[in-house]
């Protein structure tokens, strides 16, 4: 039986067989079945708003379906059953990917992201000072952390407490600690950080000896200023700082400091000079010049008074107290003056000292603290509060005060020194002047005048000017003016009127003093060029003497010098540029240029010199006559405008009016006739009323106004000074406050922003 199955088994493959030959040979077959479907299988969903927070914190939306995520961190798999995961380390950047799972389901395809690694940092509220206690605190980005602290290095000397305070044992010395800070919510997060306790520093008396004995002293310091809104809340705007370095060796003081109004580092120079504080400076000679330095009040200021010295001097360890908060000896000491002393010493800015503290560093002093009363004239619309810190630095060798020196001689110089002297020696000559100049927003505009000089006379001839194809086209106004010599003491200006010629103002001097000066040394100027074609020499002045350009000519008023007197550097492009020149030829100036900025306006003035020794004045002069005019010497020759009881203005007779007023015999023995130092300049006199010094009182005065010349550095100080000098030569007497008392006369003399004026009113009290 069994093989006889075996045998059919066989017989039936066979036929297969068989019926497969017979369809390869175009029999009919039967159709394939259709084939068995493959099973699809889902794929799962991608994970959505997946999201990882500062801690590694990693969550994502769950997925249908899924029972399963794959997250790989990195290069590490992780398989999970949560809809969040927290990654290990959190200290370095890393990648990572969130995947759906499921049993008969495809893997999602993964969702993405980044990480950046997180530094935990450790902060303090202020120093670690010995006996103190201070807040530490633990952020990230800047978002404080909740962490848990300890002192890992020097748990003897300081403690912390669950919630940040550190409190400093007491340290004789300054003393290192390390504290470790670890994230509540991930203690992979850690953060260490190493403090130095400070121990309080010591002040002795040698510390205080080593300064005071040092003559040679310097500071380098900073001058910080902190702006705040003015009002009730004072916020805090911006804050500004300057470099500032002083220099002094007793007798001698130096400051080198950011000049706002130049946009650049200026020097200052002062002196002792019989006891008093001057500022030193170089002329247009090329000599030093001294000026004494004024208070408030226009007094001299004393050198010991000026504190451009060792201030350290006397000082014992008993005038400071030390300051647990700021943690620096402070001056608590009796003397008023000291404080601003020191800091005329270390800074040549306004500064109104607070206080005054020494900084104190391995066991001596290197510098100084002051912090300044808060001010509203610091910074215009601001409430200023100012603070310097300056380092010390003492000895020979190490500390060095500069003086101003001289410029040195050249051989090239003896051309212009030899030209110079033609000049001032000339009695007669020809000088055009010209101005190209342009106020802001404007076109430039041509106009000048050509001066002829002669022994007597200087007529000046105005135009007004257009550039032609090869030269100017001149055209002259028939407005004349001058000065014309009266006699050997005396000279008025002239005006042509409607009239002929009228007197203008009264000198007394020599008519010498009304043409250009060329009052200045050859030395100042320190470029030159050559023109071989005409043989000329042009010679530039040095930068810090560029207003020297008021020396090349002399007009009436003060108006045309201010052009000379704001003399600066003129730039032709962006590489090439000018200082006030002159240039020389045969012996003689023949021209001369500047550039000149007064802010809302400037230009470039030039000026031509011809007919030395030739020069004839033109037919318009000779039909100058007008009756002269003097100098006046008595009260009786002026007048003042007076209102009384409210009636119109009327012009009454001065020395008349002032002895009424003042209850005087004589006005001009009561009170000096100041043209007599001024000269002619006497503006008007008008009533009015002027506070007294030391009091809000208003009184009753008169107030004299008068018209003086600028000086050559753009002040009235000369008039000032001349003025108060004929004061105190009658015997008036000056008080704290700049006023001048004689008997029951009170004088003020005062600078309205460069008017000269002068109060007059009856002295009631005492002093």
């Amino acid at each position: 039986m069994k093989k006889l199955k075996v045998f059919s088994l066989m017989m039936a493959l066979c036929m297969i067989f068989s019926f497969a030959a017979c369809s390869e040979q175009g029999t009919d077959p039967k159709p394939d079945p259709d084939p068995i479907p493959t099973p699809t299988v889902e794929k799962l969903a991608t994970p959505q708003n997946v999201f990882i927070d500062a801690y590694g914190y990693i969550t994502w939306d769950s997925v249908a379906h899924a029972t399963q995520y794959v997250v790989t961190v990195g290069t590490e798999e992780h398989v999970i059953s949560t809809t969040y995961y927290q990654a290990e380390s959190i200290a370095e950047d890393f990648t990572f990917s969130v995947a759906a799972r499921a049993e008969g389901y495809d893997d999602s395809d993964p969702a993405a992201g980044s990480f950046k690694g997180v530094v935990l940092a450790i902060s303090a509220s202020g120093d670690i000072r010995s006996g103190q206690r201070t807040m530490l605190t633990a952020s990230v980005g800047g978002v404080q952390q909740q962490v848990t602290w300890t002192v890992t290095e020097g748990s003897e000397y300081a403690s912390i407490s669950s919630n940040g305070y550190l409190t400093a044992e007491e340290v004789e010395q300054d003393t290192r600690i390390t504290v470790r800070a670890t994230s509540e919510r991930n203690s992979s997060l850690t953060a260490e950080r190493s403090f130095t306790i400070f121990a309080r520093p010591a002040l002795t008396q040698d510390m205080i000896d080593t300064l005071a004995e040092q003559s040679l002293l310097r500071f380098d310091g900073v001058l910080t200023v902190n702006r705040y809104n003015v009002g009730i809340t004072q916020e805090f705007v911006d804050s500004y700082e300057y470099e500032v370095v002083t220099a002094m060796d007793g007798s001698h003081w130096y400051a080198e400091y950011y000049d706002g109004a130049l946009g650049e580092t200026a020097s200052l120079y002062c002196a002792d000079v019989d006891g008093v504080a001057s500022q030193v400076s170089l002329s247009f000679m090329n000599t030093a010049e001294y000026t004494p330095m004024l208070d408030d009040s226009e007094n001299e200021i004393g050198w010991e008074d000026a504190g451009y010295y060792n201030n350290f001097s006397g000082l014992t360890v008993a005038d400071f107290t030390f300051n647990e908060e700021s943690w620096m000896w402070e001056y608590t000491g009796e003397d008023t003056t000291l404080m601003q002393r020191m800091i005329a010493s270390a800074n040549p800015y306004d500064f109104e000292p607070e206080s005054l503290a020494l900084v104190i560093e391995e066991g001596e002093i290197m510098g100084i603290h002051m912090v300044a009363l808060p001010s509203l004239t610091v910074s215009y619309g601001y409430n200023s509060i100012q603070e310097y810190e300056g380092i010390i630095n003492y000895g020979e060798g190490i500390v060095d005060v500069p003086v101003i020196n001289s410029y040195p001689h050249d051989e090239l110089h003896d051309i212009l020194n030899t030209a110079l002297d033609n000049m001032r020696k000339l009695t007669n000559y020809t000088l055009e002047f010209r101005s190209i100049s342009q106020a802001y927003g404007t076109s430039y505009t041509i106009s000048g005048y050509t001066e002829t000089i002669t022994p007597d006379m200087c007529f000046f001839s105005p135009f007004d000017s257009v550039a032609g194809t090869d030269d100017y086209i001149d055209t002259y106004t028939g407005e004349y003016y001058g000065y014309k010599k009266i006699d050997d003491g005396l000279y008025n200006t002239f005006f042509r009127d409607a009239n002929g010629y009228a007197a203008g103002r009264a000198f007394e001097g020599d008519f010498s003093e009304a043409k250009p000066t060329f009052a200045f040394a050859a030395e100042i100027f320190t470029g030159y060029s050559y023109d071989a074609e005409t043989e000329e020499y042009t010679f530039y002045v040095d930068d810090p003497m560029n207003t020297v350009a008021s020396m090349f000519y002399q007009g009436i008023g003060s108006d045309m010098q201010l052009y000379g007197m704001f003399a600066t550097r003129g730039y032709i492009s962006a590489t090439q540029s000018f200082t006030p020149y002159v240039t020389v030829r045969d012996g003689y100036i023949v021209d001369a240029g500047f550039y000149f900025y007064l802010g809302n306006m400037s230009g470039v003035i030039e000026l031509t010199y011809s007919d030395f020794g030739t020069a004839a004045l033109p037919a318009e002069a000779e039909s100058v006559s007008f009756a002269t005019k003097y100098v006046p010497a008595s009260w009786s020759e002026l007048l003042i405008y007076d209102s009384p009881e409210g009636t119109e203005e009327v012009a009454v007779n001065a020395a008349e009016y002032l002895q009424e007023f003042l209850g005087v015999d004589n006005a001009d023995d009561a009170l000096p006739v100041f043209d007599s130092v001024l000269g002619d300049c006497y503006g008007f006199g008008m009533t009015t009323y002027q506070s007294v010094g030391g009091s809000n009182n208003l009184v009753p005065c008169v107030m004299l106004y008068y018209d003086v010349l600028l000086d050559e550095d753009y002040t009235i100080t000369s008039s000032l000074k001349a003025a108060e000098t004929l004061l105190e030569e009658s015997g008036f007497v000056r008080n704290e406050y700049g006023e001048y008392t004689k008997g029951n006369v009170r004088v003020a003399i005062v600078d309205n922003n460069l008017d000269f004026t002068v109060y007059v009113w009856k002295n009631t009290t005492a002093n």
